[in-house]
């Protein structure tokens, strides 16, 4: 077994990374809850702050000079949960009972919608892939059955429609652990609870077909809450967070059916950031943040100094093969929260273009030389645009190699290295959204 993790280890990294750190001094706060962002794109971001002692929320903006600025809130009531920005002057705010929205950044806002009465809002969010399409999840109100509620956009916030769902007496939702993955794929994170002698476990509520069908899943752990359901764009793949006496990260591959724990951290609240395209995962655990390039296999420690107490929000942003990054954390020498800045590129190595026709079919090839020592090549060819997975298994039936990424179509060759392996037979195996092929090598030293 250690000889087979190590091989693992050596076989995960699919990419090289160049990477900058940035503290943006324009910005510092000392209010009491720190901030949460949105990255509407590489140099357009905002952010909510809420301040418990005065009730008083606060919405900043990035704009493409680099510089923080506070917009105007006038009107704002109640505590608010989160921010999502549309363009440079359209944008969302969602407090614990209403939603707003201002078409010119702040100067006036809009009350759009207001939930029943002991019901909770936990998070505003739209579609990436389609921003037409929103959801966020109302805990269930007072006299409604335990039933929460879940409310849809289909046509950018002009209308909301609603379904609700039973989720029992012991569940409620938790802000910002619901997820979009794609218009078909979203999952809600939900908190479990202890009663007398009986232990409800953690659950998400999900669909698979854009919210016409919409069902519970029972994690199989001893945490109670789902603090983050982070998925990649496929919908099926993803990770969560769980917390309860500990904090564990699992993964699915089967939107949910079954889950393999992936981590254990000692303590502290979790949150996960997906960066598209890839296998790479950021989590934070109170002081440390940690990063897997390989969906969670490892993890790696990935910022985390003396000078910072708390790492709080982090989201991501990725265009091309570069990505940005911002972390809200709290200096202890300044006693203020601030931002971090982070960019890095992915430039991947292992597969290569070899011709820019567009086949007219999926295609994957037998590898050749086979048998081979210690490489070999595998062709594939993709009539269209789209995410692709290529796998390499042992004759076990484990993965010991995988790359996740986003291709144009074309002609492909992955020159696959074996001289960490051991003699005998591994299978190798493409998935796209509309194809699936598998098939044999051979290595022999």
């Amino acid at each position: 077994m250690k000889t087979l993790f190590c091989i693992c280890i050596l076989l995960v990294a699919t990419g090289l990374y160049s990477q900058q750190f940035i503290k943006d001094t324009s910005f510092s706060t000392s209010n009491f809850v720190p901030l949460s962002f949105h990255i509407v794109d590489s140099s357009l971001v905002y952010g909510h702050d809420w301040d418990g002692f005065f009730n008083e929320t606060f919405v900043y903006k990035r704009n493409y000079s680099g510089i923080w600025t506070r917009l105007s809130t006038l009107g704002i009531d109640g505590r608010t949960i989160n921010v999502w920005g549309v363009d440079s002057s359209k944008l969302w705010l969602a407090s614990q009972t209403k939603l707003y929205y201002t078409s010119n950044s702040g100067a006036n806002w809009e009350d759009r919608l207001t939930v029943p009465s002991g019901g909770y809002i936990n998070g505003l969010m739209f579609s990436e892939e389609n921003p037409n399409i929103g959801y966020f999840l109302c805990d269930p109100p007072s006299n409604s059955g335990h039933r929460a509620i879940i409310y849809f956009t289909r046509d950018a916030g002009e209308s909301w429609d609603t379904v609700s769902i039973y989720i029992g007496p012991n569940h409620l939702g938790l802000q910002d652990a619901g997820c979009i993955a794609n218009n078909d794929f979203v999952y809600f994170g939900l908190t479990g609870n202890l009663w007398p002698n009986l232990t409800f476990l953690p659950r998400m509520i999900y669909t698979t077909n854009g919210g016409n069908n919409w069902s519970i899943i029972t994690i199989p752990a001893t945490e109670l809450n789902v603090l983050k359901t982070s998925f990649k764009s496929t919908g099926k793949t993803g990770l969560i967070s769980l917390y309860s006496d500990s904090s564990k990260i699992y993964k699915t591959t089967n939107s949910g059916e079954n889950w393999t724990k992936m981590a254990t951290f000692a303590n502290g609240t979790v949150n996960l950031e997906w960066v598209g395209n890839s296998d790479i995962w950021y989590a934070n655990f109170d002081t440390i943040v940690y990063k897997t390039s390989n969906g969670g296999m490892n993890w790696t420690k990935f910022l985390g100094t003396e000078e910072y107490d708390t790492f709080y929000d982090i989201k991501f942003k990725r265009s091309g093969n570069r990505y940005i990054g911002y972390f809200m954390v709290f200096n202890l020498k300044s006693l203020k929260y601030e931002i971090i800045r982070y960019s890095d590129t992915i430039t991947t190595t292992n597969i290569s273009n070899i011709s820019s026709v567009i086949p007219s079919g999926y295609e994957l090839k037998q590898n050749y030389p086979n048998p081979f020592n210690p490489e070999t090549n595998i062709e594939f060819s993709l009539p269209k645009n789209g995410n692709i997975e290529l796998l390499i298994y042992n004759n076990l039936g484990k993965e010991i190699y995988k790359i996740s990424e986003y291709k144009q179509a074309g002609k492909y060759n992955f020159k696959f290295k074996a001289e960490n392996l051991s003699s005998g037979v591994y299978f190798y195996r493409l998935i796209t959204e509309n194809f699936s092929s598998t098939k044999r090598m051979l290595f022999i030293k």
